[in-house]
Parts: C-alpha cells; structure tokens; sequence
C-alpha cells in the first residue's frame, strides 16, 4: 500500500483521531496536530495514519507534558 493512497479500512483511523481530540482536553501540546489530522477523517491515506501513530509514539515518551485539574481545586480563570 503506498503512502498517498486512501485506507481501505477509515473505521480505524476515525476511532484514533478520535480518541486523540479526547485527549486534547489535557493534552495542549498535541492539539495543533490532532487538529489537523481530524481534517482527514472522511478519506485518510496512509501517511495520515502514521503521522497519528507518531503522535501516540510522542504521548507515550512524553507522559508528565499535560494539564492536571484536581477535583479539590476551585476552577478559576487567570489572564496575564
């Protein structure tokens, strides 16, 4: 299968991307790329599909890079 041909198979691309756009919620830093990603979900190739198989390689080397929100925390906006 080359890189610029469309997945036969969308289903499991679709269930990737959308687990990832989950995780942005606590994962800022992957939100660009899933964005992006997301933009393909009707027809992904190939390569769409590594390039989301690199950012799952990324999470799993990078675990601490995320926002914390403990529930005995009172939620508060602060702009500087």
């Amino acid at each position: 299968v080359e890189k610029d041909e469309v997945m036969e198979d969308v289903t499991t691309y679709q269930r990737l991307i959308r687990r990832l756009l989950y995780l942005t919620n606590t994962r800022p830093d992957i939100l660009f790329v899933v964005q992006h990603l997301s933009q393909f979900m009707q027809a992904p190739k190939r390569i769409h599909y590594e390039s989301a198989l690199r950012v799952i390689r990324y999470i799993r080397k990078n675990p601490a890079q995320r926002v914390f929100f403990p529930a005995s925390s009172k939620p508060e906006i602060k702009a500087f």
